[in-house]
């Protein structure tokens, strides 16, 4: 239909079915989400909070529907809200115990620097300075770059390969590796985006093994 050079079009709802089909995926993720809180009650693991963080988003988002059908009574999400507020805040507190020095042992520093920022990110702490102190542990990171060829006038393509040896006070330690091929207008692009995607995957070995760093 058209009214003053404008169209709109009429569209049917079957709101009973969309109320059906709405709540049956809300209780699909939210019993996916209350198993994944409850694993992290008993035993922390970065991938399984990531995994509880993207599960509640997604019943805010379908919250928002079910408000549009008339259903938000249906559908509480205080409870779940605040049940992963209280196990996000445990997280950072226990990851509060763990004090961290860490240092470029080889190759470019932006892999150390964006391994802090997710170290803090999750609670952690980090010492800066030289001087030995007591229950701090080192991250030692090394980075080796190894060029690609590459076919595409003005653009480069780098493999990075990063080891970091997380070493804790009494001096054992833990080798994580990850490895990223980055292709980009410049090897600083490159760079910048190999460091951000590759520092986050270590940063979440780490959490998910700093009980070894006991």
């Amino acid at each position: 239909m058209t009214v003053g050079g404008e169209v709109y079009a009429l569209l049917a709802l079957d709101r009973l079915s969309a109320r059906s089909g709405l709540l049956l995926e809300a209780n699909r993720i939210k019993s996916k989400l209350e198993a994944e809180l409850d694993g992290l009650e008993q035993g922390y693991s970065a991938a399984r909070f990531q995994e509880a963080r993207k599960d509640l988003e997604q019943l805010r988002e379908l919250g928002s529907e079910a408000s549009v059908l008339g259903m938000a009574a249906i559908l509480p999400m205080d409870s779940l809200e605040a049940r992963f507020i209280k196990t996000e805040s445990g997280i950072r507190e226990r990851n509060r115990d763990f004090r961290f020095r860490v240092s470029t042992l080889k190759g470019d520093e932006r892999f150390a620097r964006d391994l802090e920022v997710c170290i803090q990110d999750q609670g952690g702490t980090i010492v800066s300075g030289e001087s030995s102190q007591e229950g701090v542990g080192q991250i030692q990171v090394s980075v080796i770059e190894q060029p690609q060829h590459l076919e595409i006038s003005g653009w480069v393509k780098v493999k990075f390969e990063v080891t970091a040896n997380l070493i804790r006070p009494d001096g054992k330690s833990i080798r994580i590796r990850e490895s990223k091929t980055e292709t980009a207008r410049s090897k600083e692009a490159g760079l910048e985006a190999a460091a951000e995607e590759v520092s986050k995957k270590i940063c979440e070995q780490a959490w998910n093994r700093l009980g070894e760093l006991k």
